[in-house]
């Protein structure tokens, strides 16, 4: 967990983990479970209303799968 070391920049550690994820996604056919787990790290990391806001900016049919996915 040393990536979150930095809590006075939150901003771009998640850039920087969009950029993993998406790097996983292009060579991993399980990219649903990948962008679920995207969500769920950054819900945790994020004050709660920036979480809200970050769902209600998403897709809804893929966040409704990637939270089906996250909490099941």
């Amino acid at each position: 967990m040393s990536l979150f070391a930095q809590p006075t920049k939150p901003i771009k550690t998640i850039t920087t983990m969009v950029d993993i994820i998406l790097f996983l996604i292009m060579n991993s056919p399980s990219f649903v479970i990948l962008y679920s787990l995207l969500f769920y790290i950054t819900a945790t990391l994020l004050k709660q209303e920036q979480a809200n806001i970050l769902i209600k900016n998403s897709h809804p049919v893929t966040l409704s799968g990637s939270f089906h996915i996250a909490y099941h």
